[in-house]
């Protein structure tokens, strides 16, 4: 299906610039090509520790898609893991403000996870810390788990998205697959 993300899901700016689905994989989706457009899943209010990966499956260097931890509800906030494809960038997003903390690289059908405990953000690509390293940052405390996007297109895609709160003693979170819009939880 195409269209919106699904009720589980928040436009974290309110003004409909949140990714989107379009032939069964998720999307940026922003009119202006200028900023990170970011949704957060809903349905539970992870801990301050936590974190969110996604697949992506398509990606030809221009728009971007990808993981996002600590979004803030209700503000143009929080930090994303995104790929074009080829390129990956770590960014935080302060009330619309951008700034990348990292760029590295990655390639298609590669998951990138963005990890956060703390002040400590890692990047992984496919289970392994990305080429870009951990980066402190204390902008943000709490926050959502979710995806973000950046430019309006369908050149970069992702899927198979997961978040998930890291416990003392286990990870437990969801993951939600773009094209059948199903939802399991992970332990």
């Amino acid at each position: 299906a195409n269209g919106a993300l699904g009720s589980n899901w928040t436009d974290a700016t309110g003004v409909g610039d949140a990714p989107t689905i379009d032939t069964n994989t998720v999307v940026a989706s922003q009119a202006a090509n200028n900023d990170y457009a970011y949704a957060y899943w809903n349905a539970t209010t992870p801990g301050n520790n936590h974190y969110a990966e996604l697949t992506i499956t398509a990606g030809t260097g221009v728009r971007e898609i990808g993981p996002a931890a600590r979004i803030q509800t209700g503000s143009h906030s929080g930090y994303c893991y995104i790929s074009s494809g080829t390129a990956t960038e770590l960014v935080r997003t302060n009330a619309g403000t951008d700034t990348v903390l990292g760029s590295g690289s990655n390639s298609v059908n590669d998951t990138l996870r963005i990890e956060i405990q703390g002040t400590t953000i890692t990047p992984k690509i496919n289970g392994s810390t990305a080429d870009i390293g951990a980066k402190t940052d204390s902008t943000f405390s709490s926050g959502r788990y979710g995806v973000a996007g950046w430019a309006s297109g369908t050149d970069a895609r992702g899927d198979n998205w997961t978040g998930a709160e890291f416990s003392s003693t286990e990870q437990e979170g969801f993951k939600w697959r773009f094209d059948n819009g199903s939802e399991t939880t992970a332990k």
